[in-house]
């Protein structure tokens, strides 16, 4: 992933591009690229291990991991702890809601496992989801540095403007995709019925 931003970086400040609506879409992309790979080789090494002794200790390893990168960092320099007691929050809420949206899915998977033709549009939604939160990201951090975004804990002004536009987005995008969704479904079960 990393020589890939680089390369589209560099690229965007050759060309001139914007890097709010044009560079870190294309960057988001491309992590989504190389994201369903890992995802299938993950559920791979899952399948081999799966329901024994390396599940469990594959698990500890992780979670020693990750509570060993915490306790690294806030035990770091000022800048280091700064950047992990900013992250945990931000990093900590997607989690939640991701893995209560994997909870609802799983409650859901008898309708997944009879049209499974839904889970083609699974990675569009993500990359589509991340693409849009990174533009406003970007956008937001732009303005920030311009001086047009106010910092703030409530959003107002220009900050509401560029929430307004990223929502108004996602009102055109998702029903697209869902209907693109229903549409894929409708054609599958027409050419498999005859």
């Amino acid at each position: 992933m990393l020589p890939a931003t680089i390369l589209i970086a560099l690229k965007s400040y050759e060309n001139g591009w914007d890097p709010d609506n044009v560079t870190t879409p294309l960057i988001t992309n491309a992590g989504d690229l190389f994201t369903l790979p890992a995802i299938i080789l993950a559920v791979q090494i899952l399948l081999w291990i799966r329901n024994g002794f390396f599940e469990v200790i594959l698990f500890l390893i992780f979670i020693a991991i990750g509570i060993m990168g915490v306790l690294i960092g806030l035990r770091g320099d000022l800048q280091l702890k700064k950047i992990v007691k900013q992250s945990i929050p931000s990093l900590l809420i997607p989690s939640i809601f991701g893995t209560a949206a994997g909870t609802i899915l799983t409650d859901r998977l008898y309708v997944v496992l009879q049209n499974p033709i839904i889970l083609t549009r699974v990675p569009l939604f993500s990359a589509q989801g991340g693409s849009l939160v990174s533009v406003l990201g970007a956008r937001l951090s732009s303005g920030l540095h311009a001086g047009i975004v106010e910092s703030s804990l409530k959003p107002a002004g220009q900050a509401l403007v560029n929430f307004g536009i990223i929502f108004i987005l996602a009102v055109m995008i998702y029903p697209t995709i869902g209907f693109l969704a229903h549409l894929q479904v409708f054609l599958w079960d027409t050419l498999t019925m005859n």
